[in-house]
C-alpha cells in the first residue's frame, strides 16, 4: 500500500502531469523561440518535473526502508515473531500437563489458538496436533519445526516466509525487490528522457547515478542538472 502511494497517478504535483507540462512547454517555446519568458518557463518546468522524480524515488527508497526495518524488528532475537513462539511453547508444557493428568485445559488452548492465528498472519504456519494436547509448529518456510517437545527453537526461515513476513522480504530485497524494481524503472525512465532531449539539445539535462552501495551503479536513478539549456541553442520542439 505504501509502494502505491508513492506511485500515485495522476496528481496535481505528479510525474505524468509535470511530463505533460514540461512538454506543452517545449511547445510553446517552439512557437516563441525568441521569448525570453518562453525559455525561463521551459526551464522552471524541467525543474519541476526532475524534482517530482526526485520525490518519488525518496519516496520509494523510504518505503524500502520501512519494510526492511520492520522484517529486522519482527525477526531480530526477542522480537514478535520470537515472543508468540516461546510463548506458544510455554503454554504446550501447561497444556501438556492438565491432559496428561486427564483434564481438558479448554482456555488454555483458546489463548494458544488465539497466538497461532497471530502467528499464522505473520508467516506460513503448519501445525501438528499431538495426542498429549501439544502442538509442532513449523514456521516461515524453515525446514525444522520451530516449536516441539522441547521447546521454541529460532530456526532460519525459507526463500518464501509468507504472510507478512514474506511481504515486507519481497517489498524490501535488494536486488530484486519490489522498491527496487521500482525505483529502476524510474531510474530507466528518467534516463530515457534525458538521452531524448539531449539529442536535440546536448547538454540540457543531465543523469545522476549515486545510490547507496547496496543497490549498484546502475538501479537509482536520479534526474539531475536539469537547467543547462544552451542559451544560443535553437528552440525546437523534444
Amino acid at each position: 500500500d505504501r509502494a502505491e502511494l508513492a506511485l500515485s497517478e495522476p496528481g496535481d504535483n505528479g510525474i505524468n502531469k509535470q511530463l505533460s507540462e514540461f512538454w506543452s512547454a517545449w511547445g510553446d517555446l517552439a512557437n516563441a523561440a525568441d521569448d525570453p519568458a518562453a525559455r525561463t518557463a521551459l526551464l522552471e518546468q524541467a525543474d519541476a518535473l526532475a524534482q517530482a522524480l526526485g520525490i518519488v524515488d525518496a519516496q520509494l527508497e523510504l518505503v524500502g526502508a520501512q519494510a526492511a526495518d520492520e522484517y529486522a524488528t519482527l525477526t531480530a532475537p526477542g522480537g514478535e515473531i520470537e515472543q508468540i513462539g516461546r510463548e506458544i511453547a510455554a503454554l504446550n508444557d501447561t497444556i501438556k500437563r492438565f491432559v496428561t493428568a486427564g483434564d481438558t485445559p479448554n482456555d488454555l488452548m483458546d489463548q494458544r489458538d488465539l497466538l497461532l492465528d497471530k502467528l499464522a498472519a505473520l508467516g506460513t504456519t503448519s501445525i501438528v496436533n499431538n495426542a498429549d494436547g501439544s502442538v509442532d509448529v513449523t514456521f516461515g518456510g524453515a525446514a525444522a519445526p520451530m516449536i516441539d517437545a522441547a521447546g521454541y527453537h529460532a530456526e532460519p526461515f525459507g526463500a518464501s516466509p509468507g504472510g507478512r513476513l514474506g511481504a515486507l522480504r519481497d517489498l524490501s530485497a535488494v536486488p530484486g525487490g519490489l522498491i527496487d524494481s521500482y525505483r529502476a524503472e524510474l531510474g530507466g525512465a528518467a534516463q530515457t528522457l534525458a538521452d531524448a532531449v539531449n539529442a536535440i539539445h546536448p547538454g540540457f539535462f543531465g543523469v545522476t547515478h549515486a545510490p547507496p552501495a547496496s543497490y549498484g551503479a546502475a538501479t537509482l536513478n536520479v534526474l539531475a542538472d536539469n537547467t543547462t539549456l544552451l542559451a544560443d541553442a535553437p528552440a525546437s520542439g523534444a
